[in-house]
């Protein structure tokens, strides 16, 4: 997933088709489909309406009120790093039936056009109970800060739809009211994550994957410890942007060595594509999250690194020994 910038500086595409999302949604979610947004500006109510713009500032992004609605952002890509955003609580949560891929190009903030680089987007998942882990961002109830945020992420998604999706709860065992025990569940079989040339952050004891008894709980921001001290109950909607394999820089799958390559070479406004990769990575160490798919990668373009290292330093020494 791309950065999430309000000063529209961030990484990724800029300026997503907003789409609603299908399917059912838990209780305390909001039920009905979102609709498509709105290109354009709403025109004001008229002169004896009721309604102020502020009231209507959820009408041009087809999302339900601002005034009686908590919405959640999904953060599964850079937005984990560099939100840019204001935001009320984050969460440490997950998505099932998806699998995190670098399969989008990104042709301004990783790359440039005539060499893209390679970010995040979310597929489905032949195995439904596989799971994608991120964090989930509470944005403030102020209408004219909604609207900014929803205005800085639209801009800013560009390829990407945004969608409605259930959270779970990363940390079972704390913060729910709704549980359903399963067995453990299995580690995402499709995803793996780098870390840092620098620095590598082992998984933490109590990871996500790892947690007594697993109890998969909906997130339920209202009972959870890191909710705002006081907020008053209303319907939550939790969105998550996601580019699909239709969208124009859409670049699929290849090879993990061919895939390591592009990101290694490729740069843009917003900083190299394996910056972004290896940040990737140690934030979901970080979190004690699994992601085979973004690890293999990591350890793969590492591997390219060194191998690239050892290279230089037998050419240099070959040099100095000619001299």
């Amino acid at each position: 997933m791309p950065e999430i910038d309000t000063n529209v500086s961030a990484d990724h595409h800029y300026g997503a088709h907003q789409l609603p999302a299908d399917g059912s949604t838990p209780a305390s979610h909001v039920a009905a489909s979102l609709p498509k947004i709105l290109t354009t500006q709403p025109k004001l109510p008229p002169q004896h309406s009721t309604a102020t713009a502020s009231t209507r500032y959820h009408e041009q992004f087809g999302l339900p009120s601002f005034d009686d609605h908590v919405f959640v952002v999904f953060g599964y890509g850079s937005i984990l790093w560099k939100q840019n955003f204001e935001f009320d609580a984050e969460y440490e949560a997950y998505i099932k039936g998806y699998k995190r891929v670098f399969y989008q190009g990104s042709r301004d903030h990783r790359g440039v056009p005539g060499k893209p680089g390679r970010v995040v987007t979310l597929l489905p998942s032949e195995d439904k109970e596989q799971r994608v882990y991120g964090k989930a961002y509470q944005l403030p109830a102020d209408p004219e800060k909604l609207s900014t945020i929803f205005q800085a992420l639209d801009v800013r998604e560009s390829g990407y739809e945004r969608v409605q999706l259930t959270l779970f709860n990363a940390h079972p065992t704390t913060g729910n009211l709704t549980t359903t025990p399963i067995l453990p569940a299995p580690t995402p079989k499709s995803f793996k994550t780098e870390s840092s040339t620098q620095h590598v952050m082992p998984p933490r004891e109590n990871s996500p994957d790892v947690e007594a008894g697993d109890a998969e709980k909906v997130l339920d921001i209202f009972s959870h410890p890191n909710a705002p001290a006081v907020q008053p109950r209303k319907n939550v909607v939790y969105l998550c942007y996601i580019a699909t394999e239709q969208n124009e820089e859409y670049v699929g799958e290849t090879s993990m060595e061919a895939i390591a390559t592009e990101i290694l070479g490729c740069a843009g406004v917003s900083g190299s594509n394996r910056e972004y990769l290896f940040c990737l990575a140690d934030c979901l160490r970080a979190m004690g999250a699994t992601d085979p798919h973004v690890f293999e990668l990591d350890a793969v373009a590492k591997r390219i690194l060194r191998g690239r290292e050892t290279e230089f330093a037998a050419g240099a020494k070959r040099v100095a020994t000619i001299v």
